[in-house]
């Protein structure tokens, strides 16, 4: 017996703490019956409550075998950051993942007004120029589950390095055309982007870039950020006769 029960996964203990949901258990006896089974090995009492409460706010998280899921295990700051602030966390940051009914409209509409323009423009397409930037890390530290390693009888797995405790990196931005990658600029590191640097950018590349594809109007289509929509851009945008496209929020 003592075998089994140390066989007995935390995959199996959500399962129980499922069953005993629907079964309409307090997590108190749930707790006890888990705790008499399986001993020492059982979940934690907070551990007990929180999936027994997020099982029965209707949440059917996805059971992965063979490992512990600990990111999924429901808390205070992951109900705050996925309820309230609509945010989820993808690649270790928390980032929106949902759009308000207006946003998702003003969406629809601003691809049928693009679809719309380049309908009658099919061979524009040379005319666009995508610019986008973005922080670089001189040191990506890597994920859990890349970390892990086949370690054979009497080796151990390859040491993985820390990051550092002010981390390096730089900011560079770069401009796309239907041919590839176009131009790019690296700032000097803790650098960020403003109204001004953005100006002097477009001002520097997008000329150059013109006469080398041999283009008379360049499209623009950049996102929503603030450098991008400030006044001093928009006014060279608009002085150049430039076109800039409107990216949906």
């Amino acid at each position: 017996m003592a075998e089994l029960r140390k066989s007995i996964t935390v995959q199996e203990q959500r399962a129980f703490l499922k069953i005993c949901t629907l079964l309409n258990y307090s997590t108190g006896l749930s707790g006890n019956l888990l705790q008499k089974a399986v001993g020492k090995n059982a979940l934690k009492k907070s551990a007990v409550i929180n999936w027994m409460k997020s099982f029965k706010d209707g949440q059917i998280l996805r059971m992965h075998p063979g490992r512990v899921d600990r990111d999924r295990l429901p808390d205070k700051k992951g109900r705050i950051l996925r309820d309230d602030l609509c945010l989820v966390s993808k690649l270790g940051e928390n980032v929106p993942h949902s759009s308000s009914p207006s946003q998702k409209e003003k969406r629809v509409n601003i691809a049928h007004m693009n679809l719309s323009w380049l309908s009658h423009r099919k061979d524009d397409l040379r005319r666009f120029i995508c610019l986008d930037e973005i922080w670089v890390e001189f040191f990506t530290l890597l994920q859990r589950h890349q970390t892990r390693s086949w370690v054979g009888p009497g080796t151990s797995a390859e040491p993985i390095p820390r990051a550092e405790l002010h981390e390096r990196k730089v900011l560079p931005i770069v401009g796309m055309d239907v041919h590839g990658v176009a131009f790019w600029k690296t700032y000097e590191e803790n650098i960020t982007m403003t109204a001004e640097r953005y100006k002097s950018f477009l001002e520097e590349y997008i000329p150059k870039w013109a006469i080398h594809r041999n283009i008379r109007a360049p499209v623009l289509l950049h996102d929503n950020a603030r450098p991008h929509k400030a006044y001093v851009v928009q006014e060279l945008i608009e002085d150049r006769s430039w076109i800039e496209l409107p990216h949906p929020p």
